[in-house]
């Protein structure tokens, strides 16, 4: 499974959308900069999170966590 597939599958799963949301959802990041594509030495394809959007992920994961919703 490429990491394109696997990023739509785990979308599907975890955020309990249709297939089709989790593939405009990939688009969306990847055409806006929120997420890149990189081949690794091996030539695997691997998503790369810039570190401005893991930071506002990981806030994100911190104000959920600690009040139960999202503000």
């Amino acid at each position: 499974m490429g990491v394109r597939e696997f990023f739509i599958t785990e979308a599907v799963t975890v955020l309990k959308i249709t297939r089709q949301n989790a593939i405009s959802l990939l688009d969306l990041c990847l055409n806006n900069g929120y997420l890149a594509t990189a081949l690794t030495e091996d030539k695997h394809e691997k998503i790369i999170v810039p570190t401005a959007v893991e930071k506002v992920m990981v806030e994100a994961v911190v104000q959920i966590t600690s009040s139960g919703k999202a503000k």
